[in-house]
């Protein structure tokens, strides 16, 4: 059985360390839906405590992710199956001035092997996240209520995720079918 949260029902995580920013860092969730993603769904938000002006913002609508850093935006176009489990990891790399951003999903994969049926995208945005005072995260935020919403399974925030890892998670963890 795997558990998922509820829309409209956020996790808030408080005082994560900056120095967890520096080397970049994982993100990844299970998400599954019964219809297209229509409302714009707040997957995680990262915010500097004391100044309130460096965020990260990932959000899923429709067909695309967006991810916005300092008000700076890429979006990546995807698919998410409907009534399966899918796992979606976001990657975010300090780089010079800039922050890297990968996102995988697909099961049996590798991150940025495009080798097999992996899919695999990315894109810089011109600025960084590298926090000075710890980082507040929010999970999980809907902005209105919906008929069909989708559900967000187990998440994880984490180091920077490698080849090996990733391919541990994908093999440890189920790929449910729901009934809806």
């Amino acid at each position: 059985m795997v558990s998922f949260l509820l829309p409209n029902n956020e996790i808030i995580i408080n005082n994560i360390a900056p120095t967890h920013f520096h080397d970049g860092i994982s993100f990844s969730f299970w998400i599954s839906t019964a219809t297209a993603i229509n409302d714009n769904i707040t997957i995680v938000y990262f915010k500097e405590k004391n100044d309130g002006m460096s965020y990260i913002k990932i959000n899923l609508r429709m067909e695309k992710l967006y991810v916005e850093i300092n008000s700076k935006q890429c979006s990546f176009d995807f698919d998410i199956p409907l009534e399966t489990w899918e796992l979606i990891t976001i990657h975010l790399i300090p780089n010079d001035n800039k922050t890297l951003i990968l996102v995988n999903y697909g099961n049996n994969s590798k991150v940025a092997d495009n080798n097999n049926n992996q899919e695999y995208k990315g894109c810089k945005i011109d600025c960084k996240f590298i926090p000075k005072y710890d980082v507040i995260c929010v999970v999980n935020k809907v902005e209105q209520q919906s008929k069909n919403p989708a559900f967000m399974g187990p998440f994880f925030l984490s180091k920077l995720l490698d080849d090996k890892e990733m391919n541990e998670i994908l093999a440890n963890w189920p790929n449910t079918s729901l009934s809806f």
